[in-house]
C-alpha cells in the first residue's frame, strides 16, 4: 500500500509539471510551446514518479525517470526559454524538501528524487548562463548528491550519481569559460587517467567546498564546510607563502598549514591507492592562487618540529600538476610547423643606462636589473639546443616569429602585478610592454610556454593571468609562478627543471625533481616554501626529449611513498633537549 502523503505529493508534482509547463511560463512562451505534447510529456512524468517511488527506487525505472525529464527540457520548452523549466524545477524542489516521511527508506527516495529535481534546475540555469545562481544551485545539488552517497545505495547508483555530479561540475567549468565540452567520468578513469593518477576536482560554494576525487578504479565525492576557520588558515597561509615575513611566528604557521591541509585534503590519502604518485588538482576560487606542493601529508602527527626543510609536504610524495577543468585532461600537443626549434629563451636585459622607459603598473620607471636571466636562458640551451634571444633581440618582433616555431618558449623577464585589483598587468621585453591582451592574441605553436616572471599563474576572483588565459586558448602546458620570483633562485630552479626534463621525465616529474633537489641543499632562509614553492605546471604534463637525445622516456616510477628509513612521517621529540635544533621552534625562524 503507498502512504497517503505518496499520493498528495504526486497529485501536487503533477500540478506544478503541468502548471510549469503551461501556465505558469505561457507569458514567457511562445504560442508553439504550449501543446499537446507539453501535457503528454508532463502525464508521462507523472506516471513515472509513481514508478519510481513504488519500484524502491529501481535503476530501469530512474531511466526512463532521465529519459522523459530530458525529453521535458529539449522537446516541451523552447531552448531558448529557460525561465519556464526553472521556475518549474525550483517549485518540484521546494515542495520535496517540505514533505514528511516516516521512514528511512521513504527519506531516501525523497532524497533521490530531489536529486533528479535538483540536477535539472541547476542545468536550466547554467544553460542560461548565469554563473551568479549556478554556484548556489550547483551547491545544492552536490548536497543531495554527497547525502545519498552516504546512506550506501549500491554501486550502480553511486556511479550514476557520481557522473551526474561530474557532468555538472564540468558544465559549470565551460560557464566560468575555462572548460569545454567533456569527455564522460568513465571515460576519464578508462583512457585519460593513467594507472598511477589521481584527479582532484574541487568547488568552492557558498558555504561549502566539494572535492571529487577520481581514480583509474573508483571516485568518491568529499563535502568541507567553508567555515570560518578554514578562511583564516588559508587566508593565512597564502599571506604568508607569497610574502616572506621575516616577524612570523613559526609554530603558529605550521598549524595553520596542517589545520589547512586537513581541511582540504580530508581522507584523501586513506582513500588514494598506494600506486598513486601522481596528483591533478583542479582548482576553484582562492585555491586557485594555493600551491598545494606545499600542504602536509594527512597522517602527519608531529608534536614538536625543528625545521621547514623536514615538513612532509604533498611534493614529496606526488608530482603534481594542475588543469582548469577534467576536459583538458584530452589536450594533446599541436602539430609542429616548419622550420621547428627546439627551444627558444628570451632574456631582456634591464639596466639604469636603458634609455627605453619602460611602464611598470602606469608608474615611469626602470625595472630592477635581473642578474641572472641570461644565464638562465643560456644554461637551458645547453640541454635543449636553439636560439637565445637577450637583450635587444628579446623584442616584439622576435617573440612573434619565433612563438610559431619553437618548440619550447622560455621567457625570463619581469612581469608587473597590479597589488590594488590583484591582476597581472604587463610582462617586460626589451623594446617595452606587453598586455596581458597583447600576449593572448599571439599564436604560440610551443608544446611548453615558461613564463619565468613573477605572479603569470595568479588568478584574482575572474580575471585570469596569462598562464590561465593561455591554457583557455590552446597552448598545451604553461609553466608560471603564483607569486614573485627570486631572479637567481629562478634559474636555478629552471636548470634542475629542464636537465630532468631532457633525461625524458614528464613535465610534473621534471618539476617535482628541481624542487626537492633545491629543497634539500636550502640554507635555514630558503628552504622556505616562498622561495621554492611558486612554480606550477599547468596543462598537459607530456615529456618532450631533445632531438639529440637517445635516450628512452624512463617509465613510470613506483609511487614516491618514502620509507621510514627515508623520512620519517612522525617526529616524537619530548623536549627541545633531544635535539639541539628543536629549540628553532620555538624561536623565530629567520
Amino acid at each position: 500500500m503507498i502512504p497517503l502523503f505518496y499520493f498528495n505529493l504526486l497529485y501536487t508534482i503533477g500540478l506544478v509539471l503541468l502548471s510549469g509547463g503551461e501556465t505558469t511560463c505561457a507569458a514567457t512562451l511562445p504560442p508553439s510551446a504550449k501543446s499537446i505534447s507539453t501535457q503528454k510529456l508532463s502525464d508521462e512524468l507523472l506516471n513515472q514518479t509513481m514508478d519510481l517511488l513504488t519500484s524502491g527506487y529501481k535503476h530501469e525505472e530512474l531511466t526512463k525517470f532521465n529519459s522523459l525529464l530530458k525529453q521535458l527540457k529539449s522537446e516541451a520548452i523552447p531552448k531558448q526559454n529557460f525561465q519556464c523549466i526553472t521556475a518549474f524545477s525550483r517549485e518540484a524542489l521546494d515542495l520535496l524538501q517540505n514533505m514528511p516521511y516516516n521512514s528511512p527508506g521513504t527519506s531516501r527516495q525523497l532524497l533521490f528524487l530531489s536529486f533528479e529535481f535538483s540536477k535539472l534546475h541547476t542545468s536550466s540555469i547554467i544553460q542560461s548562463r548565469d554563473k551568479y545562481k549556478a554556484i548556489p544551485s550547483l551547491e545544492r545539488t552536490l548536497t543531495f548528491a554527497h547525502n545519498i552517497l552516504q546512506t550506501s545505495p549500491g554501486k550502480r547508483s553511486s556511479q550514476k550519481i557520481l557522473e551526474d555530479s561530474f557532468t555538472l561540475l564540468e558544465a559549470y567549468k565551460v560557464l566560468q569559460g575555462r572548460g569545454k565540452s567533456p569527455p564522460t567520468l568513465h571515460t576519464i578513469q578508462t583512457q585519460l587517467l593513467g594507472s598511477r593518477q589521481a584527479l582532484l576536482e574541487y568547488f568552492w560554494g557558498e558555504e561549502q567546498l566539494f572535492l571529487l576525487v577520481l581514480q583509474p578504479q573508483k571516485a568518491n565525492l568529499q563535502r568541507i564546510p567553508l567555515n570560518k576557520e578554514l578562511h583564516n588558515n588559508l587566508s593565512f597561509v597564502l599571506n604568508n607563502l607569497q610574502h616572506l615575513d621575516t616577524e612570523i611566528d613559526v609554530q603558529q604557521y605550521i598549524f595553520a598549514l596542517k589545520q589547512l591541509s586537513d581541511s582540504l585534503i580530508p581522507a584523501t590519502d586513506r582513500a588514494l591507492s598506494r600506486k598513486i604518485n601522481e596528483l591533478i588538482i583542479v582548482p576553484d576560487g582562492p585555491l586557485f592562487n594555493l600551491s598545494f606542493d606545499v600542504l602536509l601529508q594527512n597522517n602527519f602527527t608531529a608534536t614538536c618540529l625543528y625545521s621547514l626543510k623536514k615538513l612532509p609536504y604533498l611534493i614529496r610524495y606526488y608530482a603534481i600538476s594542475y588543469v582548469h577543468a577534467a576536459s583538458f585532461l584530452s589536450v594533446s600537443r599541436k602539430n609542429p610547423t616548419e622550420n621547428n626549434i627546439l627551444f627558444a629563451g628570451f632574456a631582456p636585459v634591464f639596466n639604469p643606462e636603458s634609455e627605453i622607459p619602460s611602464i611598470v603598473c602606469g608608474n615611469e620607471i626602470d625595472p630592477v636589473a635581473l642578474n641572472c636571466n641570461v644565464g638562465e636562458v643560456t644554461a637551458i640551451n645547453q640541454y635543449f639546443p636553439g636560439k637565445i634571444l637577450a637583450g635587444p633581440q628579446a623584442n616584439l618582433e622576435n617573440l612573434v616569429r619565433y612563438s610559431k616555431q619553437a618548440t619550447i618558449l622560455h621567457l625570463a623577464t619581469h612581469a608587473c602585478y597590479q597589488h590594488e585589483n590583484q591582476a597581472f598587468g604587463k610582462l617586460h621585453l626589451q623594446d617595452g610592454v606587453l598586455s596581458e591582451k597583447e600576449l593572448e592574441n599571439i599564436n604560440f605553436s610551443a608544446d611548453l610556454l615558461v613564463l619565468s616572471a613573477c605572479h603569470t599563474a595568479r588568478m584574482h576572483s575572474e580575471t585570469p593571468g596569462p598562464a590561465h588565459a593561455l591554457i583557455t586558448q590552446g597552448t598545451p602546458a604553461v609553466l608560471g609562478s603564483l607569486w614573485t620570483l627570486e631572479d637567481c633562485i629562478a634559474a636555478n630552479l629552471m636548470n634542475c627543471f629542464y636537465k630532468n626534463l631532457s633525461l625524458g621525465y614528464s613535465k610534473n616529474i621534471a618539476l617535482r625533481k628541481a624542487k626537492l633537489q633545491f629543497l634539500e641543499k636550502a640554507d635555514q632562509i630558503h628552504q622556505h616554501p616562498y622561495f621554492w614553492a611558486s612554480l606550477v605546471s599547468l596543462g598537459s604534463q607530456l615529456p618532450i626529449v631533445p632531438q639529440n637525445n637517445d635516450r628512452q622516456i624512463p617509465a613510470t616510477p613506483q609511487a614516491f611513498h618514502p620509507t621510514k628509513q627515508e623520512f620519517p612521517i612522525n617526529y616524537q621529540l619530548q623536549s627541545q633537549a633531544e635535539h639541539p635544533a628543536a629549540a628553532l621552534w620555538y624561536e623565530r625562524l629567520w
